[in-house]
């Protein structure tokens, strides 16, 4: 900030935006969009701003922990199951998000807006900034303008500069760079996150795998079945990684009409169609997945596949005294497991901890090495060497849930 005061802020670089080419200082405007409508308040009145984007922001203190474990009563209440709630994704729902984000990002640049500033959520402090993408990642739909998320404290500091009619200055030099040479995504033994170093999300899932495989190497076991651990890229747009290489491998959907979806993977889209299945579906017994951060494992979720109950609770049995003790039929989503899952494989995520994954570290500048903890990290690879050892001797592959039919084209419109 260069007035009306100076000041260095805590900012970052949102994903696949560009940057300024160089120092470049500006008047902020403040503008709150909820909707399209809003656009016609602010036409005319942008061009060579720096705009700080939304509404009305308060920095709360932080009066819960910021580390935890899972209590008794914490496990308990993940083990609580209800069916009602448990399906109530609207994919139509996101889609109309995307729209209304290019929509927004084209009236930035249309305007000639310098550059756009949010904050990091309202639950962050303490220099804790978590940023997101800033629109498509795809070639040609890029935003032109550089979008920023900026420390919640130093936002509501700009916030009400600008409520008090104060002239506000910044002073941006962004280096963001999008390469857009190769539009193909490789599944690689590597993590990050821009604003970090994705130590926790999901450096320690891959460290655990990795470190699984270890063990099972050092006691030189030989297994019936064969044990394969996948890392993949593209988790953040969408399993981009692990729904490629099981449409590759064991089944997939129609492609769908949606411009939005167009050269996508739609194996965890129903309203795609069925699936159809391939050969090498029928030989894969289970897949199991950690992405939860740093914490050690408290149980799994079963993903609505009751049959695994009894197996999984005799397999639990010799880490009750390392804090694992819990199974619930909850479905968890957003991680590499749903891809399996869709196709009628086994497929699993585990309860972990939750340490500071959501308070400190998920998707934020604190995401570094310095966050992971070594001991529940070893717990967590001894249980995943475990499970995945019994998975493999087992005589019978693990129980299966019919593959999710795709949707009516009556529960297809409802949802649009």
């Amino acid at each position: 900030m260069t007035s009306p005061d100076v000041a260095t802020l805590i900012a970052y670089p949102k994903a696949w935006t560009p940057g300024t080419n160089g120092v470049v200082q500006a008047k902020c405007a403040r503008v709150v969009i909820d909707k399209k409508e809003d656009f016609d308040k602010y036409r005319g009145k942008l061009a060579g701003m720096i705009v700080i984007l939304g509404a009305e922001a308060e920095a709360k203190p932080i009066s819960d922990p910021q580390f935890r474990r899972d209590s008794d009563d914490d496990l308990a209440k993940i083990a609580e199951y209800n069916v009602s709630t448990e399906h109530n994704f609207t994919f139509a729902d996101f889609l109309k998000r995307m729209a209304f984000i290019k929509e927004e990002n084209q009236f930035f640049a249309d305007e000639k807006v310098l550059a756009v500033i949010d904050h990091s959520r309202q639950t962050s402090g303490g220099g804790t900034v978590f940023v997101q993408s800033g629109g498509s990642y795809r070639r040609g739909e890029t935003t032109t303008v550089p979008q920023l998320t900026l420390a919640l404290e130093h936002w509501t500091r700009i916030a009400r500069l600008l409520e008090e009619k104060k002239d506000v200055s910044l002073e941006l030099n962004v280096q963001n760079t999008f390469y857009d040479d190769d539009p193909m995504q490789y599944d690689t033994i590597a993590d990050s996150w821009h604003a970090g170093t994705g130590a926790t999300d999901n450096g320690a899932g891959t460290i655990i795998m990795m470190e699984a495989v270890r063990i099972l190497k050092a006691l030189d076991i030989h297994p019936r079945r064969t044990i394969r651990i996948g890392l993949w890229s593209g988790e953040e747009q969408g399993l981009l990684g692990s729904q490629f290489y099981v449409e590759h491998h064991f089944g997939s959907r129609p492609p769908m009409d949606d411009p939005a979806m167009k050269g996508m993977p739609t194996l965890i889209r129903r309203e795609a169609g069925d699936v159809t299945l391939k050969p090498e579906q029928a030989r894969v017994s289970a897949y199991f997945n950690v992405d939860n951060g740093s914490g050690k494992i408290r149980g799994v979720y079963m993903q609505d596949n009751a049959a695994v109950e009894p197996i999984f609770k005799a397999w639990m049995e010799p880490f009750k005294d390392l804090g694992m003790t819990t199974l619930t039929m909850r479905n968890t989503g957003g991680t590499d497991h749903l891809s399996f899952d869709a196709v009628g494989i086994p497929g699993f995520q585990f309860i972990q901890d939750p340490l500071e994954y959501e308070t400190r570290t998920h998707h934020s500048n604190m995401d570094v090495y310095d966050r992971l903890q070594p001991d529940d990290l070893k717990q967590a690879a001894v249980i995943v060497a475990s499970f995945v050892y019994d998975a493999a001797m087992r005589e019978q592959m693990l129980p299966r849930k019919p593959v999710e039919k795709g949707l009516p084209k009556e529960a297809e419109k409802k949802a649009e």
